[in-house]
């Protein structure tokens, strides 16, 4: 494996960790938000000193993916694959033939599992009350930006 290929896996690897231990922490901050607010109900889920504190490591996971996309661009460093057009998903499953994991049976459940993960967190926002928010910027947008109404 040649030393860009490398640098490339070693940046992926650094934003999933990223992406992975912030939604930890947002899990985590709504948790013990939730208990909090069973012990008072007009407490609030989020707080400024609760989300800095768990965000903390993930952001530092992230300016240092950042830096080494920095490094990356400074060494001209990319991937060769970038500038080339996508493929169709039928054709490369035609190429990839049955040694694929993602193909029949386990391309359906794959899609179920994402459509009930979906439904989930859908569920999820629902229930926390983050229904109306969304529902009042997103009027806000509609009448501020876009100036409808």
């Amino acid at each position: 494996m040649d030393k860009k290929r490398a640098f490339l896996i070693i940046q992926s690897v650094v934003f999933v960790l990223a992406v992975l231990i912030l939604s930890f922490s947002a899990i985590r901050i709504y948790r013990d938000g939730m208990a909090r607010r069973a012990e008072d109900p007009s407490a609030y889920i989020y707080t400024k000193e609760t989300a800095t504190a768990a965000a903390a490591p993930g952001m530092l996971t992230a300016f240092f993916g950042l830096g080494i996309s920095a490094a990356c661009l400074i060494l001209g460093i990319k991937d060769e694959n970038a500038d080339r057009p996508v493929t169709d998903v039928d054709t490369d499953m035609k190429k990839a033939g049955k040694n694929s994991w993602l193909t029949g049976k386990n391309l359906q459940y794959t899609r179920l599992a994402v459509i009930i993960a979906a439904a989930v967190f859908i569920i999820a926002g629902i229930i926390n009350g983050n229904m109306y928010a969304i529902f009042i910027k997103a009027i806000n947008i509609c009448t501020e930006c876009i100036g409808l109404g």
